[in-house]
């Protein structure tokens, strides 16, 4: 009598900018009788997990495994803590040449607790459906930003139920979380800067003002919302950064005041 066979770990990692390196790594675990999904995604065999995590060293590797029960993510960074729980990873392949639909994916990814890991493939935190009923219209959910792909013709998949394999990779996901999360801000607080540098400079109307403010306050208020999620779930604190965006924001706010009561 056969063997069951054994589940198999999944494999993601950024994509070398290489094409060499790409040829490469792709050549070895193809060796290592890896199965690939996705551009840098890939179905890994069980026994393989090791070799392939160890291929792909140099490119932010990450080995899943596939569970029956929804993991809850819990982080206690004082007693040294840190399970994500289950995952959602969807990956899709859109035309390149549609600028417009890498735009309005970009802005939904940033509207939602996801991490872009690889070209096209985010990773979402997996809650229960009830959990996700209360932030819907607050923040992008995976089940939102998966139809979304499917209504506009995108090729997409999804894979649930997803947990890391190895604890010591649990800190470091984390840690991707917060970092893509810091950029939006300091990427925030840029934009406020420069506003109000160009209306001191004059160099923008009345009108333009009020619409790269308008556009401002939309993306704060979304990354706001994002960021209060985080905190919820994993602890990640970014308080103060949405503070000095707040400040940056208001600068510019009571500078075109002085300029118009001028």
């Amino acid at each position: 009598m056969s063997r069951p066979r054994r589940p198999s770990y999944y494999l993601a990692y950024t994509t070398p900018r290489d094409p060499v390196q790409r040829m490469a790594l792709s050549r070895e675990l193809l060796r290592l009788g890896c199965l690939r999904l996705h551009h840098s995604f890939w179905r890994v065999p069980r026994e393989s997990g090791r070799e392939a995590l160890h291929a792909a060293r140099r490119f932010e590797p990450l080995l899943f495994k596939r569970t029956r029960e929804l993991i809850r993510g819990r982080v206690d960074r004082q007693r040294g803590l840190c399970e994500l729980g289950s995952l959602t990873l969807i990956a899709y392949r859109a035309d390149s040449s549609r600028s417009d639909l890498r735009s309005r994916i970009h802005r939904m990814a940033q509207g939602a607790v996801s991490l872009r890991i690889s070209k096209s493939i985010y990773l979402f935190p997996q809650l229960k459906s009830s959990r996700y009923a209360t932030l819907r219209g607050r923040v992008i959910t995976p089940d939102e930003f998966y139809q979304h792909l499917l209504s506009s013709g995108v090729e997409v998949h999804r894979l649930t139920s997803l947990r890391l394999v190895y604890p010591q990779s649990h800190l470091g996901l984390l840690e991707r979380f917060a970092q893509t999360k810091l950029r939006d801000c300091r990427a925030l607080i840029d934009s406020a800067h420069s506003l109000r540098s160009d209306l001191d400079s004059q160099s923008i109307s009345s009108a333009q003002f009020s619409r790269r403010l308008s556009n401002l306050r939309t993306r704060f208020s979304r990354l706001r919302r994002v960021s209060y999620i985080l905190y919820r779930m994993y602890g990640v604190d970014l308080r103060s950064d949405l503070h000095r965006i707040y400040a940056a924001m208001a600068s510019a706010r009571n500078l075109h005041g002085l300029v118009v009561r001028k």
